[in-house]
């Protein structure tokens, strides 16, 4: 793994299937040139473009109250798989807290009512606007295990195209929706923040398709060359952004 760019807490290391023994110059120019030329984006959103909108809910409470023992119960067996990092443990936790707490219709309007604009833009990681923004004669989808209420206004925000929400089996979700339904996509972009959306990648590349994953962290990660990522990205996309404006 080598490093691109770097100020401050931004930052973009290249895959050593990227770098290989090119020059910071060529490397630069090589992932501008695969990131623009991506015809179809899909995006993963909580802790990837922002602060997750769906622990927001569950910090709040939404549809319950923070002395309920079943909201209690809940947070006790969520913060035990995120302390062991069981990705499918936490997985299914978020889809029982949607079936338990967020199913009626009446917490499903407060949620619509939160998705602002101030609120969606104040979640936004540094330079996730300006990077979206850069992309924009892409197709862009967000796959999110989320609720349709969040992701939907995520995606309207930034113009997306088309959004799918609680996908709790993310490769299984682009196997149908960007493989099966969409075979004139021979070449995606994906990026994403965790194994699962890795695998979105991976999936896509078992078919035959070919895909530039973009990896983002609150740290570098090492062993980038043993994930399905080309390059890793810190939250704040400011490096992103600059090495993506120094030509186009």
């Amino acid at each position: 793994m080598q490093i691109i760019t770097a100020k401050d807490d931004s930052w973009v290391y290249a895959s050593d299937n990227i770098a290989g023994n090119k020059s910071i110059k060529d490397i630069c120019g090589h992932i501008r040139k695969r990131i623009y030329g991506v015809p179809c984006w899909i995006f993963d959103l909580d802790d990837n473009h922002a602060k997750s909108p769906g622990k927001v809910l569950a910090k709040r409470a939404f549809g319950t109250k923070h002395y309920s023992p079943s909201y209690l119960s809940w947070c006790a067996k969520t913060a035990w798989s995120v302390l062991t990092k069981d990705k499918d443990a936490e997985t299914k936790m978020w889809k029982q807290y949607f079936d338990k707490f967020l199913s009626g219709e009446p917490v499903r309007e407060e949620i619509r009512r939160m998705m602002t604009t101030d609120f969606i833009r104040s979640s936004l990681y540094p330079g996730v606007e300006d990077f979206c923004s850069m992309v924009s004669e892409s197709k862009r989808f967000y796959v999110s295990r989320n609720l349709s209420e969040i992701v939907g206004a995520y995606a309207d925000f930034f113009g997306f195209n088309g959004s799918c929400s609680l996908s709790l089996n993310k490769a299984e979700v682009v196997e149908e929706y960007f493989v099966r339904d969409r075979p004139h996509f021979q070449y995606l972009g994906v990026e994403g923040d965790s194994e699962c959306d890795g695998e979105m990648a991976a999936a896509l590349r078992f078919h035959g398709r070919d895909v530039f994953a973009i990896l983002s962290s609150d740290k570098p990660v090492n062993g980038l060359d043993n994930t399905p990522f080309d390059i890793n990205v810190s939250k704040d996309r400011t490096s992103l952004v600059r090495l993506l404006s120094e030509q186009k």
